[in-house]
């Protein structure tokens, strides 16, 4: 799933901004392995120049995820959650923020959560769901303010 929004200018300040999301089956696999895919997440931003981008499916540990290309390009805060070969999320910004959570809505420890939040307050959900799976836990957590990123195959 890839998805482009222009957030409204009371979410993140005078003028607006836009977040990107993107799974790995579109764009090529811009998301799938960040590692073997970083010059491609790279080119990305700097095409299409988004504040906020959000990958699903990274597929690798945290401290494996290199960041000085992305800083080289203004995207100073990057928060990651990551597991080796299987899911991961990623949230790359140009916009300072703070990790808030990682929730596991499946009772399983996968790294398939990531929320984060905007220095003006914006709460970002960047999440990655198996195709198929509802999840009722999500019905109860409060929206406002908050741009949910949800992913799934």
């Amino acid at each position: 799933m890839v998805g482009t929004r222009s957030l409204p200018k009371s979410h993140l300040g005078t003028s607006r901004k836009s977040l990107i999301s993107c799974n790995s089956p579109l764009l090529h696999g811009i998301s799938n392995s960040i590692r073997l895919r970083e010059n491609l997440v790279c080119k990305f931003l700097d095409q299409f120049k988004p504040e906020v981008l959000c990958l699903q499916e990274i597929k690798s540990p945290p401290d494996l995820v290199g960041t000085e290309n992305y800083k080289a390009l203004g995207y100073n805060d990057i928060l990651v959650r990551g597991q080796k070969s299987y899911y991961g999320v990623a949230i790359i910004s140009k916009i300072p923020m703070v990790e808030v959570a990682r929730r596991n809505f499946i009772n399983k420890d996968e790294a398939r959560h990531l929320s984060a939040r905007l220095e003006n307050g914006m709460a970002i959900e960047n999440f990655h769901g198996p195709a198929g799976v509802t999840f009722p836990i999500m019905k109860k957590i409060p929206t406002s303010g908050t741009c949910w990123i949800l992913s799934g195959r």
